[in-house]
Protein backbone atom coordinates (compact mmCIF):
# COMPACT_ATOMS: atom_id res chain seq x y z
CA UNK A 1 0.00 0.00 0.00
CA UNK A 2 1.39 3.27 -0.72
CA UNK A 3 0.88 6.61 0.99
CA UNK A 4 1.30 10.40 -0.41
CA UNK A 5 1.52 13.37 1.51
CA UNK A 6 1.59 16.88 0.19
CA UNK A 7 2.45 20.33 2.35
CA UNK A 8 2.68 23.41 0.75
CA UNK A 9 3.23 27.24 2.18
CA UNK A 10 2.93 30.11 0.38
CA UNK A 11 4.11 32.42 3.08
CA UNK A 12 4.98 36.60 3.21
CA UNK A 13 7.06 37.95 6.00
CA UNK A 14 7.86 41.24 6.87
CA UNK A 15 10.41 41.98 9.44
CA UNK A 16 10.42 45.02 11.42
CA UNK A 17 13.69 46.70 13.70
CA UNK A 18 13.61 49.85 15.67
CA UNK A 19 10.27 51.27 14.31
CA UNK A 20 11.44 50.84 10.47
CA UNK A 21 11.17 47.84 7.89
CA UNK A 22 13.77 46.07 7.63
CA UNK A 23 13.85 43.38 5.22
CA UNK A 24 10.82 41.61 3.15
CA UNK A 25 10.88 37.50 2.03
CA UNK A 26 8.61 35.28 0.03
CA UNK A 27 9.28 31.25 0.47
CA UNK A 28 7.39 28.88 -1.10
CA UNK A 29 8.05 25.66 -0.43
CA UNK A 30 6.50 22.10 -1.85
CA UNK A 31 7.20 19.34 1.23
CA UNK A 32 6.59 15.68 -0.20
CA UNK A 33 6.83 12.18 1.34
CA UNK A 34 5.83 8.74 0.64
CA UNK A 35 5.31 5.92 2.92
CA UNK A 36 4.90 2.02 1.46
CA UNK A 37 3.44 -0.83 4.21
CA UNK A 38 3.65 -4.10 3.09
CA UNK A 39 3.36 -7.07 5.04
CA UNK A 40 4.52 -5.11 8.28
CA UNK A 41 7.58 -3.60 7.03
CA UNK A 42 7.41 0.38 6.43
CA UNK A 43 9.62 2.18 3.53
CA UNK A 44 10.24 5.67 3.36
CA UNK A 45 11.11 8.85 1.33
CA UNK A 46 11.31 12.14 1.24
CA UNK A 47 11.82 15.64 -0.61
CA UNK A 48 11.81 19.37 -0.78
CA UNK A 49 11.12 20.81 -3.79
CA UNK A 50 9.87 19.57 -6.92
CA UNK A 51 10.30 15.59 -6.65
CA UNK A 52 7.88 13.72 -8.30
CA UNK A 53 6.41 11.30 -6.19
CA UNK A 54 7.11 8.25 -8.89
CA UNK A 55 10.68 8.97 -7.84
CA UNK A 56 9.26 8.74 -4.10
CA UNK A 57 7.89 5.88 -4.20
CA UNK A 58 11.00 4.21 -5.91
CA UNK A 59 13.41 5.45 -3.28
CA UNK A 60 10.99 4.09 -0.94
CA UNK A 61 10.81 0.79 -2.44
CA UNK A 62 14.73 0.53 -1.85
CA UNK A 63 14.23 1.51 1.59
CA UNK A 64 12.09 -0.95 2.82
CA UNK A 65 14.65 -3.02 4.19
CA UNK A 66 15.96 -0.70 6.85
CA UNK A 67 13.99 -2.29 9.56
CA UNK A 68 10.77 0.04 10.09
CA UNK A 69 7.75 -1.64 11.01
CA UNK A 70 3.69 -1.64 11.32
CA UNK A 71 1.62 -3.29 12.97
CA UNK A 72 -1.66 -1.54 12.74
CA UNK A 73 -4.59 -1.22 10.40
CA UNK A 74 -4.15 1.74 7.66
CA UNK A 75 -7.07 4.18 7.04
CA UNK A 76 -9.23 3.51 3.81
CA UNK A 77 -12.21 4.75 2.40
CA UNK A 78 -12.64 8.09 3.23
CA UNK A 79 -12.81 11.26 1.55
CA UNK A 80 -12.51 14.89 3.00
CA UNK A 81 -12.33 18.18 1.03
CA UNK A 82 -12.07 21.34 2.74
CA UNK A 83 -10.58 25.04 1.39
CA UNK A 84 -11.31 26.67 4.33
CA UNK A 85 -9.16 30.15 2.66
CA UNK A 86 -11.94 29.62 -0.14
CA UNK A 87 -11.87 33.21 -1.49
CA UNK A 88 -9.20 34.72 -0.16
CA UNK A 89 -6.23 35.76 -1.52
CA UNK A 90 -2.50 36.04 0.46
CA UNK A 91 -2.27 39.69 0.98
CA UNK A 92 1.01 40.60 -1.29
CA UNK A 93 4.20 41.99 -0.23
CA UNK A 94 2.90 45.38 -0.66
CA UNK A 95 -0.26 44.91 1.47
CA UNK A 96 1.19 43.49 4.19
CA UNK A 97 3.65 46.40 4.41
CA UNK A 98 1.23 48.82 4.81
CA UNK A 99 -0.22 47.32 7.20
CA UNK A 100 3.23 47.08 8.78
CA UNK A 101 3.52 51.30 8.09
CA UNK A 102 0.02 52.04 9.38
CA UNK A 103 1.09 50.07 12.52
CA UNK A 104 4.26 51.39 13.31
CA UNK A 105 3.33 54.94 12.68
CA UNK A 106 -0.15 54.76 15.12
CA UNK A 107 2.65 53.22 17.83
CA UNK A 108 5.66 55.84 17.41
CA UNK A 109 2.78 58.84 17.61
CA UNK A 110 1.59 57.47 20.80
CA UNK A 111 4.73 55.89 22.08
CA UNK A 112 7.51 57.98 20.98
CA UNK A 113 9.67 56.55 24.23
CA UNK A 114 9.73 53.09 22.84
CA UNK A 115 11.46 51.38 19.99
CA UNK A 116 9.32 48.52 18.25
CA UNK A 117 10.99 45.31 16.37
CA UNK A 118 9.24 42.20 15.29
CA UNK A 119 7.88 40.39 11.95
CA UNK A 120 4.33 40.26 10.33
CA UNK A 121 3.81 36.74 8.87
CA UNK A 122 1.02 35.66 6.36
CA UNK A 123 0.06 32.75 4.55
CA UNK A 124 -1.57 30.00 2.70
CA UNK A 125 -0.81 26.33 4.34
CA UNK A 126 -2.66 23.21 2.58
CA UNK A 127 -2.31 18.92 3.08
CA UNK A 128 -2.77 16.46 0.78
CA UNK A 129 -2.99 12.86 2.32
CA UNK A 130 -3.55 9.80 -0.34
CA UNK A 131 -3.61 6.49 0.09
CA UNK A 132 -3.89 3.47 -2.45
CA UNK A 133 -7.07 2.26 -0.24
CA UNK A 134 -9.66 4.76 -1.32
CA UNK A 135 -8.36 7.37 1.05
CA UNK A 136 -8.08 11.43 0.01
CA UNK A 137 -8.03 14.12 2.44
CA UNK A 138 -7.25 17.97 1.41
CA UNK A 139 -7.59 20.91 3.26
CA UNK A 140 -6.60 24.49 2.96
CA UNK A 141 -6.50 27.31 5.29
CA UNK A 142 -4.74 31.02 5.89
CA UNK A 143 -3.17 32.80 8.77
CA UNK A 144 -2.18 36.01 9.82
CA UNK A 145 0.37 36.72 12.48
CA UNK A 146 1.64 40.26 13.92
CA UNK A 147 4.29 39.91 16.86
CA UNK A 148 6.24 43.41 18.05
CA UNK A 149 8.50 42.92 21.04
CA UNK A 150 8.70 46.25 22.67
CA UNK A 151 11.44 48.17 25.00
CA UNK A 152 12.31 51.47 26.38
CA UNK A 153 14.35 53.98 24.36
CA UNK A 154 17.90 53.45 26.85
CA UNK A 155 16.86 50.32 28.80
CA UNK A 156 19.31 47.40 29.44
CA UNK A 157 16.96 45.09 28.43
CA UNK A 158 17.25 43.43 25.16
CA UNK A 159 13.13 43.86 26.03
CA UNK A 160 10.80 44.21 27.88
CA UNK A 161 7.80 42.59 26.47
CA UNK A 162 5.96 41.60 23.59
CA UNK A 163 2.45 41.71 22.03
CA UNK A 164 0.88 39.47 19.39
CA UNK A 165 -2.32 39.28 16.96
CA UNK A 166 -3.19 35.96 14.90
CA UNK A 167 -6.12 35.24 12.80
CA UNK A 168 -7.10 32.49 10.73
CA UNK A 169 -9.84 34.88 9.15
CA UNK A 170 -10.46 38.54 8.80
CA UNK A 171 -7.63 40.27 10.19
CA UNK A 172 -8.63 43.11 12.71
CA UNK A 173 -6.10 45.37 13.53
CA UNK A 174 -8.26 47.54 15.65
CA UNK A 175 -8.44 44.47 18.25
CA UNK A 176 -4.65 44.00 17.97
CA UNK A 177 -4.23 48.03 18.84
CA UNK A 178 -6.68 48.22 21.16
CA UNK A 179 -4.60 45.51 23.23
CA UNK A 180 -1.58 47.20 22.90
CA UNK A 181 -3.30 50.77 24.05
CA UNK A 182 -4.39 48.85 27.34
CA UNK A 183 -1.30 47.35 28.00
CA UNK A 184 0.96 50.56 27.43
CA UNK A 185 -1.84 52.83 29.56
CA UNK A 186 -0.84 50.96 32.74
CA UNK A 187 3.17 49.91 31.71
CA UNK A 188 4.36 53.19 33.40
CA UNK A 189 2.15 52.70 36.67
CA UNK A 190 4.59 50.52 38.62
CA UNK A 191 2.72 48.54 41.44
CA UNK A 192 4.06 47.05 44.96
CA UNK A 193 3.37 43.63 45.55
CA UNK A 194 3.76 41.34 48.48
CA UNK A 195 4.53 37.57 48.51
CA UNK A 196 1.88 35.78 49.06
CA UNK A 197 -0.97 33.32 47.44
CA UNK A 198 -2.43 35.37 44.80
CA UNK A 199 -5.52 34.41 41.82
CA UNK A 200 -3.61 34.36 38.91
CA UNK A 201 -4.92 34.95 35.60
CA UNK A 202 -3.62 32.43 32.37
CA UNK A 203 -4.55 34.82 29.29
CA UNK A 204 -1.98 34.42 26.90
CA UNK A 205 -2.17 31.43 24.97
CA UNK A 206 1.88 30.81 25.56
CA UNK A 207 1.05 31.17 29.12
CA UNK A 208 -2.09 28.85 29.14
CA UNK A 209 0.04 26.11 27.30
CA UNK A 210 2.69 26.43 29.86
CA UNK A 211 0.08 25.30 32.81
CA UNK A 212 -1.76 22.68 30.61
CA UNK A 213 1.70 21.21 29.51
CA UNK A 214 1.74 18.62 32.42
CA UNK A 215 -1.79 17.76 31.14
CA UNK A 216 -0.48 17.38 27.84
CA UNK A 217 2.59 14.93 28.85
CA UNK A 218 -0.06 12.79 31.41
CA UNK A 219 -2.31 12.29 28.65
CA UNK A 220 0.21 11.40 26.27
CA UNK A 221 -1.41 7.58 25.44
CA UNK A 222 2.16 5.17 25.42
CA UNK A 223 3.12 7.06 28.58
CA UNK A 224 -0.14 6.67 30.03
CA UNK A 225 -0.89 2.87 29.43
CA UNK A 226 3.17 2.36 29.76
CA UNK A 227 2.38 3.68 33.57
CA UNK A 228 5.02 6.49 33.63
CA UNK A 229 1.90 8.78 33.72
CA UNK A 230 1.03 10.43 36.93
CA UNK A 231 -2.38 9.85 35.67
CA UNK A 232 -2.21 6.31 34.93
CA UNK A 233 -5.01 4.11 35.77
CA UNK A 234 -7.15 7.18 36.24
CA UNK A 235 -9.58 7.25 33.10
CA UNK A 236 -13.10 7.33 34.37
CA UNK A 237 -11.73 8.61 38.33
CA UNK A 238 -12.62 12.11 39.65
CA UNK A 239 -9.01 13.47 40.12
CA UNK A 240 -9.47 17.58 39.31
CA UNK A 241 -12.04 20.10 40.55
CA UNK A 242 -15.47 19.33 39.48
CA UNK A 243 -15.36 23.19 37.37
CA UNK A 244 -12.57 21.69 35.03
CA UNK A 245 -13.54 20.59 31.90
CA UNK A 246 -10.48 20.09 29.30
CA UNK A 247 -10.76 19.30 25.30
CA UNK A 248 -8.03 19.06 22.48
CA UNK A 249 -9.59 20.94 19.67
CA UNK A 250 -8.58 20.08 16.24
CA UNK A 251 -10.49 22.63 14.27
CA UNK A 252 -10.86 26.02 15.10
CA UNK A 253 -10.20 27.88 11.73
CA UNK A 254 -11.00 31.47 12.70
CA UNK A 255 -7.53 31.07 14.93
CA UNK A 256 -5.58 29.36 12.52
CA UNK A 257 -6.35 25.86 13.71
CA UNK A 258 -6.95 23.74 11.53
CA UNK A 259 -6.34 19.74 11.75
CA UNK A 260 -9.41 18.59 10.39
CA UNK A 261 -7.41 15.01 9.90
CA UNK A 262 -4.10 14.00 11.42
CA UNK A 263 -0.90 12.92 9.68
CA UNK A 264 -2.12 9.83 9.08
CA UNK A 265 -5.30 9.95 7.82
CA UNK A 266 -7.82 9.64 10.84
CA UNK A 267 -10.70 11.92 11.60
CA UNK A 268 -12.56 12.51 14.40
CA UNK A 269 -16.11 11.92 15.06
CA UNK A 270 -16.18 15.12 16.98
CA UNK A 271 -13.57 18.04 16.89
CA UNK A 272 -13.39 18.47 20.32
CA UNK A 273 -11.60 15.39 22.42
CA UNK A 274 -13.20 15.08 26.07
CA UNK A 275 -9.71 14.80 27.69
CA UNK A 276 -11.38 15.85 31.35
CA UNK A 277 -14.75 16.37 32.02
CA UNK A 278 -15.96 17.80 35.06
CA UNK A 279 -13.17 16.77 36.68
CA UNK A 280 -12.97 13.17 35.46
CA UNK A 281 -10.36 11.84 33.53
CA UNK A 282 -11.91 10.93 30.31
CA UNK A 283 -9.20 10.16 27.41
CA UNK A 284 -5.95 9.99 26.06
CA UNK A 285 -4.19 10.93 22.91
CA UNK A 286 -3.56 8.24 20.77
CA UNK A 287 -1.39 7.70 17.30
CA UNK A 288 -2.54 4.25 14.95
CA UNK A 289 0.71 2.55 16.63
CA UNK A 290 -0.04 3.36 20.20
CA UNK A 291 -4.15 2.63 19.73
CA UNK A 292 -3.00 -0.66 18.39
CA UNK A 293 -0.58 -1.69 20.55
CA UNK A 294 -2.68 -1.31 23.44
CA UNK A 295 -6.25 -2.31 22.19
CA UNK A 296 -7.89 0.75 21.30
CA UNK A 297 -8.89 3.48 18.98
CA UNK A 298 -7.06 6.25 17.49
CA UNK A 299 -8.05 9.68 18.89
CA UNK A 300 -6.53 11.39 15.31
CA UNK A 301 -3.95 12.96 17.53
CA UNK A 302 -0.96 11.26 15.14
CA UNK A 303 1.22 14.21 13.36
CA UNK A 304 4.11 14.29 11.97
CA UNK A 305 6.30 16.63 10.07
CA UNK A 306 6.82 15.51 6.37
CA UNK A 307 10.19 14.33 7.74
CA UNK A 308 9.47 12.30 9.95
CA UNK A 309 6.84 9.05 11.44
CA UNK A 310 4.15 10.14 12.96
CA UNK A 311 4.03 10.86 17.17
CA UNK A 312 1.26 11.64 19.90
CA UNK A 313 0.63 15.39 19.87
CA UNK A 314 -2.09 17.55 20.91
CA UNK A 315 -3.99 19.95 18.16
CA UNK A 316 -5.15 22.89 20.80
CA UNK A 317 -6.09 21.86 24.29
CA UNK A 318 -7.89 24.19 26.58
CA UNK A 319 -10.36 24.62 29.35
CA UNK A 320 -13.85 24.57 28.20
CA UNK A 321 -15.46 27.91 29.92
CA UNK A 322 -17.60 27.80 32.82
CA UNK A 323 -21.11 30.18 33.27
CA UNK A 324 -18.92 33.17 35.46
CA UNK A 325 -17.19 35.84 34.34
CA UNK A 326 -14.19 36.70 35.20
CA UNK A 327 -15.21 39.15 37.86
CA UNK A 328 -17.75 36.35 39.30
CA UNK A 329 -14.94 34.13 39.77
CA UNK A 330 -12.53 36.59 41.42
CA UNK A 331 -15.46 37.74 43.96
CA UNK A 332 -13.56 41.23 44.17
CA UNK A 333 -9.82 39.82 44.86
CA UNK A 334 -6.68 41.54 43.50
CA UNK A 335 -4.87 38.97 40.96
CA UNK A 336 -1.97 38.37 39.02
CA UNK A 337 -1.69 38.42 34.86
CA UNK A 338 1.81 37.01 34.02
CA UNK A 339 2.53 38.40 30.53
CA UNK A 340 6.10 37.38 29.99
CA UNK A 341 7.67 33.92 31.31
CA UNK A 342 10.66 31.97 30.15
CA UNK A 343 13.07 29.60 31.87
CA UNK A 344 10.01 27.44 34.30
CA UNK A 345 8.65 23.82 33.76
CA UNK A 346 7.32 20.81 35.66
CA UNK A 347 9.31 18.25 37.70
CA UNK A 348 8.57 14.94 36.78
CA UNK A 349 6.18 15.22 40.83
CA UNK A 350 4.02 17.71 39.03
CA UNK A 351 5.86 20.60 40.77
CA UNK A 352 5.82 24.19 38.53
CA UNK A 353 7.23 26.94 38.97
CA UNK A 354 9.03 30.02 36.29
CA UNK A 355 10.21 33.46 36.65
CA UNK A 356 7.91 35.96 34.99
CA UNK A 357 9.38 38.51 33.56
CA UNK A 358 6.73 41.06 32.58
CA UNK A 359 3.18 41.16 34.62
CA UNK A 360 0.20 43.51 35.69
CA UNK A 361 -2.06 43.39 38.66
CA UNK A 362 -5.53 42.84 37.75
CA UNK A 363 -7.78 45.38 40.25
CA UNK A 364 -11.52 46.55 40.28
CA UNK A 365 -12.11 44.80 37.02
CA UNK A 366 -9.45 46.25 35.24
CA UNK A 367 -5.21 46.02 34.64
CA UNK A 368 -4.34 48.62 36.94
CA UNK A 369 -0.47 48.35 36.95
CA UNK A 370 3.04 46.73 36.03
CA UNK A 371 4.15 44.56 38.72
CA UNK A 372 7.95 43.85 39.82
CA UNK A 373 9.75 40.83 38.23
CA UNK A 374 8.00 37.81 40.26
CA UNK A 375 8.28 33.69 40.60
CA UNK A 376 4.72 31.85 40.31
CA UNK A 377 4.76 28.35 41.38
CA UNK A 378 2.36 25.45 42.26
CA UNK A 379 1.73 21.94 42.68
CA UNK A 380 -0.12 20.35 39.04
CA UNK A 381 -2.83 18.23 41.45
CA UNK A 382 -3.89 21.07 43.61
CA UNK A 383 -3.50 24.00 40.94
CA UNK A 384 -6.30 21.69 39.24
CA UNK A 385 -8.27 20.70 42.07
CA UNK A 386 -8.90 22.99 45.14
CA UNK A 387 -6.72 26.17 43.37
CA UNK A 388 -9.01 26.17 40.50
CA UNK A 389 -11.02 29.07 40.49
CA UNK A 390 -12.38 28.55 37.15
CA UNK A 391 -12.33 29.58 32.86
CA UNK A 392 -14.12 32.49 32.19
CA UNK A 393 -17.35 32.80 30.22
CA UNK A 394 -16.04 35.86 28.64
CA UNK A 395 -12.47 36.44 26.52
CA UNK A 396 -10.06 39.32 27.94
CA UNK A 397 -8.84 39.26 24.06
CA UNK A 398 -10.83 38.46 21.63
CA UNK A 399 -8.68 37.04 18.36
CA UNK A 400 -7.48 34.47 21.35
CA UNK A 401 -8.47 31.19 20.78
CA UNK A 402 -9.13 30.15 24.50
CA UNK A 403 -10.58 32.41 27.37
CA UNK A 404 -8.87 33.07 30.40
CA UNK A 405 -8.58 30.83 33.64
CA UNK A 406 -7.81 31.90 37.25
CA UNK A 407 -5.42 29.32 39.70
CA UNK A 408 -4.53 30.19 43.16
CA UNK A 409 -0.70 30.24 42.78
CA UNK A 410 2.38 31.20 45.07
CA UNK A 411 3.69 34.44 43.96
CA UNK A 412 7.11 35.45 45.10
CA UNK A 413 8.48 38.98 44.46
CA UNK A 414 11.98 38.98 42.91
CA UNK A 415 13.13 42.30 43.03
Amino acid sequence: MREKLELRISEHLIKISANKIAGTRIKENVSRAARIFRNGKLGTAVARGVTDFPSLIKRAEENMDYGLRYEYELPANNTYFKDFAEGYENLSLKELNDICENVLNELTQKYPDYLFNGIAVTNLESKLLENDLNLSLYENHQMFYFVLFFKEKGGSNIMDGYIDYSSGSDIKLNQFLKHIEDLFSVYKSKQNLKSGVYPVILVDDGMQKMLLDFFMQSLDGKRYFEKTSMLSGKIGEQVFNKSLSIVDSNLMPEYGIVNPFDMEGMIRDENDLDVISCGVVKNVALDLATAARFKKKSTANGYRTYMENPKIEFSHINIKPNDKRLKEILGGNEAIIPVVASGGAYTDKGDFATPVQLAFLYKNGMISGRLPQIQISGNFFKMFNEDFLGCSSEKMIPYYPSNPFVIKMNIDTLN
